[in-house]
């Protein structure tokens, strides 16, 4: 008799810790979050690929080129909502006309304390594409994400403007790529990351409709776009210095700069 009420313990405690596993596969299985577009020249669509991640393809259905976009994950309901901005990388358009572009996206998993207790927040469901910029200026969606991210670009393409004329006169010379990378390291180093009147008064004629305490608020995303492009720049440019170090990269510097930094 204590053998088999042992054995129906032992049955009962397998259950137990398999229906909760088991269950959290079933949702995961089925994750398929809706892409819904508020702009109406892009359209998107989602593949899983994982547990609760996968991809998102959006559609460009103008005669625009795309320059950035953003996401809005799980707007107005019960869920771990954020948003997601996509930028184009300093060469192309991020989404040439009637091209898409692919976005991995992961819905995650958190917790959020309630009366004392974590509780699993589950994965949100819905996915908004909600404002896009393109390469004339224009925009459709929401205006104050619009005029963030034309901020942030702004200040990436001032800082990465700023790079190419520094290094133009030095790729220019004749002296050893060594010497050359070096030179470049340290002009860059100089360069400085906050904006000025001029970049404020062209942000302020882009958007007219926001107050002048709004386009200083949108200071931050100026500067914060010259600051990651001036750190990013960096980072890639000492790794290309390293492996040229090392006889990883072969390449003149010359024909690789004009690979990723020409226009």
């Amino acid at each position: 008799m204590l053998a088999m009420k042992r054995a129906s313990i032992s049955v009962l405690l397998a259950l137990a810790s398999f229906l909760p596993v088991a269950s959290i596969q079933a949702q995961a299985a089925a994750y398929a979050p809706a892409i819904v577009s508020d702009v109406p020249s892009l359209r998107g669509s989602y593949a899983q690929s994982g547990p609760l991640g996968g991809t998102i393809t959006v559609r460009n259905l103008s005669r625009r080129p795309v320059m950035a976009l953003r996401l809005q994950i799980g707007a107005s309901q019960n869920c771990d909502s954020w948003t997601q901005e996509v930028y184009w990388d300093g060469r192309e358009e991020l989404i040439a006309p009637g091209a898409s572009h692919s976005i991995d996206f992961d819905a995650g998993r958190s917790s959020r304390e309630i009366h004392g207790r974590y509780v699993q927040v589950p994965p949100c469901r819905t996915v908004v594409l909600d404002t896009v910029l393109f390469r004339d200026g224009s925009y459709e969606g929401k205006m104050w994400p619009a005029a963030q991210m034309t901020a942030r670009m702004l200040g990436t393409d001032t800082v990465r403007q700023r790079i190419r004329d520094l290094a133009a006169p030095i790729l220019a010379g004749a002296q050893p790529d060594s010497v050359k990378c070096d030179r470049i390291l340290a002009a860059a180093a100089q360069l400085p990351v906050s904006s000025d009147a001029q970049m404020i008064s062209a942000l302020h004629a882009r958007f007219p409709e926001l107050s002048d305490v709004e386009v200083r608020r949108l200071t931050y995303f100026l500067n914060l776009g010259m600051a990651t492009e001036k750190e990013t720049f960096l980072q890639n440019f000492r790794q290309n210095a390293r492996y040229r170090q090392e006889n990883l990269i072969r390449m003149p510097l010359a024909q690789w700069w004009a690979i990723l930094y020409g226009k």
